[in-house]
């Protein structure tokens, strides 16, 4: 199964956690999605976060324990933030 496949079926959350995913493919066609939790992954690049910059409902991200978060804690939050502007939780802390 793939994310394009869910298309339809008009998802407010999902859960891939602990998935060893590296790309996030076809998430930028879930319109709907307001959480999203990717954490225990293999996500390495900030390219594959950035497809999910178009989902104006999403409001919930948790990506800790990727490569992404490991490489740079103490910028990993504010890149997200960066990347994710209509994001208001990113691994259960709120945003200012």
């Amino acid at each position: 199964m793939t994310f394009h496949s869910l298309q339809s079926c008009n998802l407010r959350v999902v859960d891939v956690s602990n998935n060893s995913l590296a790309s996030l493919n076809g998430v930028s066609e879930l319109k709907e999605l307001s959480d999203f939790w990717a954490n225990d992954n293999q996500i390495s690049s900030w390219a594959e976060i950035e497809k999910l910059r178009g989902l104006e409902k999403l409001d919930t991200v948790y990506l800790e324990r990727n490569p992404i978060y490991t490489d740079d804690r103490t910028g990993y939050r504010r890149k997200v933030m960066l990347a994710l502007g209509q994001v208001k939780q990113i691994d259960a802390t709120m945003c200012r």
